[in-house]
């Protein structure tokens, strides 16, 4: 069978999908958009998730590439790496994590050290020393960032702790600097002219739609803060890529599951957790705009919560069609905000031998859950673990349509 190569074109096969041969031909099955947008005139259905076999598309070439050392070692598939600015470490106990909705992704891992037995690695764990970092699972960069943290304990020996996140954490940190008005654009333009000069590269993987009439944003705000309630206005997510790239990307409602979930049936499943808090959600979200010929605003409603709860949100922009989106994004996504909702899997890979993913689908069906009849959830976190007793993943789930702005969509109603 032909192996998908950047820069050639490759043939279809039956089974394949979008996310399979970016995996192939990348490494990394959430590249997938790269090819979908390299060849959208090519593929008959217009649909990334109806691709046919024989059909021909192009393999584009990354502008981002691993080095080879990285890219080629042999490592175990499941092994957990971090890579300081080239010196590899294979930590005792570690965790990466990766999300579709903070822009930031983040790992952690701890091993034995003394000062002095290796002076390279001294320099680049030192406190505020900003090393390049790339955490790896295999052969399979899952975060490429920066080291943000050092902790040292001295306890029957001597152990260092390292913490770190992509370089695009400082969105998350950074106040917005002027100018806090915005006319008449769009919000590609937005998020280029904001980001693209602090040196970050920035993915649009979706349509973002027209213009904003006008938007303002508020003395103190972070620039994630800012660019994220735009974004969210048109059902968009700030994220970040395996290089560390702003992406602009939408939930995944569509795709099949990957797997499913039967309470006391499936193998490998560690750990059921939910936790549901409805103190945190309302039954009508009023979301208001300023303009300098007074306010506009919208209101719309939660219907399955029966009490008088009442919020108000100051959205961005002052047009009233933004304003409703803004609101009701407010309404669905208050849901994922008030869920812990958690499987805990032995494995990072799933049964087809994949990394578990976020932005990916899986069915649950749990009675104890409240889910007796199934549903199937979008993983919108992901966290692998390894641990003194082995490795394991925990999957973050969400109902798909909190990232939406059309009704509300949920399973806990008996």
């Amino acid at each position: 069978m032909a192996i998908p190569v950047e820069g050639e074109e490759y043939t279809i096969q039956p089974g394949d999908t979008l996310e399979r041969i970016a995996a192939r031909a990348y490494g990394d099955a959430i590249l997938w958009p790269r090819i979908w947008k390299a060849n959208q005139t090519r593929l008959r259905s217009g649909d990334p998730n109806l691709i046919l076999p024989g059909e021909v598309i192009q393999i584009p070439v990354l502008a981002e590439r691993l080095p080879p050392d990285i890219a080629s070692a042999n490592r175990d598939q499941d092994a957990m790496t971090i890579i300081l600015d080239g010196l590899e470490i294979r930590p005792t106990t570690g965790s990466i994590i990766r999300t579709i909705d903070t822009v930031a992704n983040a790992y952690q891992a701890t091993f034995p050290w003394r000062l002095g037995v290796n002076p390279a690695l001294d320099k680049k764990i030192a406190p505020y020393s900003y090393t390049s970092v790339k955490a790896l699972i295999g052969n399979d960069v899952i975060v490429t960032g920066l080291n943000y943290g050092t902790e040292i304990e001295i306890s029957q020996g001597v152990t260092a702790k390292i913490s770190g996140y992509t370089a695009t954490a400082d969105l998350v940190d950074s106040a917005l600097k002027p100018p806090f008005e915005f006319n008449n654009i769009t919000l590609e333009d937005i998020i280029k002219g904001i980001i693209e000069p602090l040196g970050f590269g920035v993915v649009f993987e979706v349509e973002t739609g027209g213009k904003f009439d006008r938007v303002t944003a508020r003395q103190g705000d972070t620039i994630f803060q800012f660019l994220s309630k735009l974004a969210k206005q048109r059902e968009a997510l700030l994220s970040c890529d395996t290089f560390g790239n702003i992406a602009i990307t939408r939930a995944d409602t569509e795709s099949a599951p990957v797997a499913a979930f039967e309470e006391n049936v499936t193998p490998g499943v560690s750990g059921w957790g939910g936790k549901f808090d409805g103190r945190k959600r309302f039954n009508v979200y009023r979301a208001v705009g300023r303009s300098p010929l007074g306010e506009k605003e919208a209101t719309v409603t939660d219907n399955l919560v029966p009490r008088a709860r009442f919020t108000t949100i100051q959205a961005d922009d002052e047009t009233e069609g933004e304003i409703e989106s803004a609101a009701r994004w407010a309404r669905n996504k208050t849901l994922s905000d008030t869920l812990a909702f958690v499987l805990t899997v032995a494995d990072f890979r799933n049964v087809g031998g994949e990394l578990w993913r976020e932005n990916t689908k899986v069915t649950v069906i749990s009675p104890s859950m409240f889910l007796p009849n199934g549903f199937d959830f979008l993983i919108n976190r992901v966290k692998y673990v390894q641990g003194e007793r082995g490795r394991r993943t925990e999957l973050s789930l969400v109902p798909p349509t909190v990232y939406t702005q059309g009704e509300i969509e949920e399973p806990w109603q008996l």
